[in-house]
């Protein structure tokens, strides 16, 4: 029983976290009112704004103006975009153009996602097995690692980019999607938790069984 929990509980999470990441992903990706409320960061300037997912942005001038999005990129550069918003001459590390490229990690995160998923619902089909077991925890400590990565990396690029173009009136929110990855990442590696409880808890109930067998077989005659 108390392996099945374990796969519940790891099965739950990653569904949990694929829901979070779905939205992380579509959000600003498609210019419907709903799904530009999950960006990742918003930039403020001069009565306008531009919200910055992972593969696109939107960008609102005014306030009863329409919203216009770009078309979404695998390999997006939220710091460029944020420049050509402010029409700034600040120039910006090459580094932080390529570390929003990264956000790209939470999309095969929530492949694997998907995967350690599977496995976790499958597993107790297969209890007598531990591929199921181990496929599970590979994936969900990748995706788990992915999504931690991807967030510190856009963290990092633009917060640094954000200070370097401050004198220039610019103000900046932090977006859903941004805690949405975090929690996601934490939920799966805590599913890694489970599966790695499970391979461990599986191993010491076989120990135990070799002993109480073998205890069983020796008699000794006196």
């Amino acid at each position: 029983m108390a392996c099945m929990q374990a796969y519940t509980v790891a099965a739950l999470l990653c569904a949990a976290a694929l829901i979070l990441l779905v939205f992380a992903n579509c959000g600003t990706t498609f210019s419907t009112s709903i799904l530009q409320h999950f960006y990742f960061v918003r930039v403020d300037h001069g009565g306008d704004n531009i919200l910055l997912g992972l593969y696109n942005s939107c960008t609102t001038s005014g306030v009863n103006a329409g919203t216009t999005c770009g078309k979404p990129v695998f390999l997006y550069d939220g710091v460029q975009d944020i420049l050509s918003f402010i029409s700034s001459k600040t120039s910006v590390s090459s580094t932080y153009h390529t570390l929003t490229k990264f956000g790209c990690l939470v999309g095969f995160a929530g492949i694997l996602t998907v995967i350690s998923f599977f496995f976790g619902g499958t597993t107790s089909q297969a209890n007598t097995r531990n591929i199921s077991n181990g496929m599970g925890a590979v994936a969900s400590v990748i995706a788990g690692i992915g999504n931690l990565l991807a967030l510190a990396l856009l963290l990092y690029a633009y917060w640094e980019t954000i200070a370097a173009i401050q004198t220039s009136g610019v103000s900046h929110s932090w977006g859903p999607s941004l805690y949405m990855v975090g929690i996601a990442g934490l939920f799966v590696l805590i599913a890694f938790g489970c599966y790695m409880s499970k391979c461990f808890g599986r191993r010491r109930a076989t120990k135990d069984y070799d002993d109480t067998h073998a205890n069983y077989n020796f008699q000794p005659y006196y």
